[in-house]
C-alpha cells in the first residue's frame, strides 16, 4: 500500500488503529469498510480493500 498511498493518506489508515486495541474477532468485514468508507477517500477504501482481500485469498 505504501507505494500506491501517499503519505497523507497513509496517516488516515493508520487512524484506524484503533480498531486493534477492541476485539479483533469482533470485527466483521461490514464494520471494516465501513470505518474505510468513513475516511471519505475512495483510493484509500479501494487499496485498503484489494490487500485485504489478498491477505485473505493467500491465507
Amino acid at each position: 500500500m505504501v507505494d500506491r498511498l501517499s503519505l497523507g493518506q497513509l496517516r488516515r489508515v493508520q487512524s484506524l488503529a484503533s480498531l486493534r486495541n477492541s476485539h479483533i474477532g469482533d470485527l466483521t468485514v461490514d464494520r471494516f469498510l465501513y470505518k474505510l468508507r468513513a475516511l471519505e477517500d475512495p483510493e484509500i477504501l479501494a487499496v485498503t480493500s484489494k490487500a485485504a482481500v489478498a491477505c485473505t485469498l493467500l491465507r
